[in-house]
């Protein structure tokens, strides 16, 4: 069975982007490196502070596409290393709230400028034009895939 120019094209894209999503994990867990932080949970500390104090693990989870256990894991690291706390969640007994600490916003304001100038850097090296189309693309396929399990 023969792929139809269309076909070929989206297999392409979905190929480079999972050869290109380890590499940016790297190079976030380079620019994280000494901050008690990797990729994964700057990610999700990025994710608590965008919603201080009104999301659960589990909301979490929801928002980053990822296990609830893959979350707790990452927030009691974070949590361990003073970034974060556990608060009363007046919803619901179990699932607590987390709040930041001033060492969290701290992290995040450092690998900010950090994530900033490594984006700089990198812009000059690809057309913006080509970028926004990426975005765009990426954003139709997301929705695409979307889609497709919502229908199930």
């Amino acid at each position: 069975m023969s792929t139809s120019p269309g076909g070929k094209a989206v297999l392409d894209l979905v190929f480079e982007i999972l050869k290109t999503a380890p590499k940016l994990q790297l190079k976030g867990d380079k620019l994280t490196q000494d901050t008690g932080l990797t990729s994964s949970r700057w990610w999700c500390l990025v994710t608590i502070a965008e919603n201080d104090g009104s999301l659960s693990v589990a909301d979490i989870a929801r928002r980053m596409n990822l296990q609830r256990q893959t979350v707790q894991r990452f927030t009691d690291a974070l949590a361990k290393s003073e970034m974060i706390t556990y608060t009363e969640n007046p919803d619901h007994k179990r699932a607590r709230h987390l709040s930041m600490t001033d060492k969290g916003k701290a992290a995040l304001v450092t690998v900010k400028k950090r994530d900033n100038d490594w984006a700089e850097n990198t812009a000059g090296a690809v057309n913006s034009d080509d970028i926004e189309t990426t975005i765009r693309t990426l954003t139709a396929l997301r929705d695409e895939i979307t889609a497709q399990f919502t229908e199930r």
